[in-house]
């Protein structure tokens, strides 16, 4: 505290690096996710017990992990809000009350491009935060960044003009990204892709068609909307973990309150089903690790989902994950490592470091040749510096079990 009042810096949600976390049960982030998951015994839920008077240290950790309005939720559910340091207190409802105003504009936005769309005839499905942040949880709670929408290929250069003459100006070809003020479009026409390689030559490719066939169509505000079924959600939303390297705990209590909706062991069978179908078992197995080993979500402890065929690299993923509790910065790495063809990974880390001419002419029409460079430079030290960091590792926990 400085002068009665909390000093917590401004977290950057994409790139903070996490600490790690103490592998007990006790640390007040894991509680709240087992509470934001319902999972929760009554004797873990004293998060106030957990936290003491360390509330500056909590905060910012909480809000890098989107977990801010979860807290404030439960606090306010349980009548305990009042019993909280009142600079807290005033510090989570300022932040609640611009979630709501963030959630507001997002979603008379959004309506107003699902109207303009179905006027056009563009089918268009919901993606990730939008898709669930009113059905998971109550209107404020869950933080949202950008819109992610996914478009039919034949649809995607009807969709360009229609964000234009809505006023929204376009940052990137590719991928195509759109803003008019603090709203920001991704128009997808690919799902589940971890970096920006053409889709021939990615493995993780998801049939988008087989996703549009159980997709579900429900109102939305005024319009209506597509979006994924909740098996399919549980499964892309695992891709996407991996895509960012499991970074973010909020991405986890969503996963982990889909499971819930789902109920019995049937339904959890069909989920590893679908997963296959899609070739997204990994992603989904990794995930549901976490959440049945931390988490510990009674419906993946008494129907835990068995592991799928995984190499050496998937391995040492699945013990950090539950270890460690993340794995931060080595999500590149780790995906090239899980691709099981030798060619299939060369021809994949070959597009991700030196993309064929189609591509260049794609991204060049919306940045200078000096940063596509740049960008790609890049990529090649984060690969390296990964790949030290995996070999460091690894050699580490080999001298551990010497010992």
């Amino acid at each position: 505290m400085v002068g009665g009042v909390l000093d917590i810096q401004r977290v950057d949600e994409y790139s903070v690096e996490h600490a790690p976390m103490p592998k007990t049960g006790g640390h007040p982030l894991i509680t709240l996710a087992r509470i934001g998951c319902d999972a929760g015994e009554p004797a873990e839920r004293d998060v106030l017990a957990a936290v003491g008077s360390d509330w500056a240290a909590l905060l910012p950790r909480t809000e890098a992990e989107g977990m801010d309005g979860v807290l404030h939720d439960w606090l306010t559910r349980e009548g305990l809000i009042t019993t909280i340091p009142p600079d807290v207190r005033h510090h989570l409802q300022r932040r609640h009350t611009h979630r709501l105003l963030d959630y507001q504009i997002k979603h008379r936005a959004l309506e107003e491009v699902l109207h303009l769309a179905d006027q056009e005839g563009i089918r268009l499905l919901l993606l990730q935060g939008m898709a669930i942040a009113e059905t998971l949880y109550p209107i404020g709670v869950r933080p949202l960044s950008d819109i992610d929408l996914l478009v039919r290929r034949e649809e995607f250069d009807r969709m360009d003009p229609l964000l234009i003459r809505l006023g929204y100006a376009r940052l990137s070809r590719y991928p195509p990204v759109y803003a008019r003020d603090s709203v920001w479009i991704d128009l997808h026409q690919q799902v589940a892709y971890l970096s920006r390689t053409a889709p021939a030559v990615n493995p993780l490719r998801v049939n988008e068609e087989n996703l549009w066939a159980a997709a579900v169509h429900h109102p939305f505000g005024a319009s209506r909307a597509w979006t994924l079924s909740p098996a399919d959600q549980i499964i892309i939303l695992s891709a996407h973990l991996q895509k960012h390297s499991f970074s973010r705990l909020i991405w986890f209590v969503d996963i982990g309150r889909l499971f819930n909706l789902l109920g019995g062991q049937t339904r959890l069978d069909e989920v590893r089903t679908r997963a296959k179908e899609l070739s997204l078992e990994q992603p989904l197995y990794f995930v549901c690790a976490y959440l049945r080993e931390i988490i510990r979500l009674p419906r993946l402890r008494s129907h835990p989902l068995p592991a799928p065929p995984l190499n050496w690299a998937e391995q040492r993923l699945v013990s950090w994950l539950t270890d460690d509790r993340r794995i931060d910065g080595m999500g590149d790495l780790l995906y090239l490592l899980s691709i099981g063809s030798p060619s299939a990974r060369w021809r994949f880390l070959r597009h991700a470091l030196a993309p064929g001419t189609e591509m260049m002419r794609e991204q060049a029409s919306s940045s200078s040749l000096s940063n596509l460079t740049w960008g790609y430079l890049s990529r090649f030290g984060r690969l390296t510096w990964q790949g030290a960091r995996l070999i460091l590792r690894l050699l580490r926990s080999g001298l551990e079990a010497n010992r």
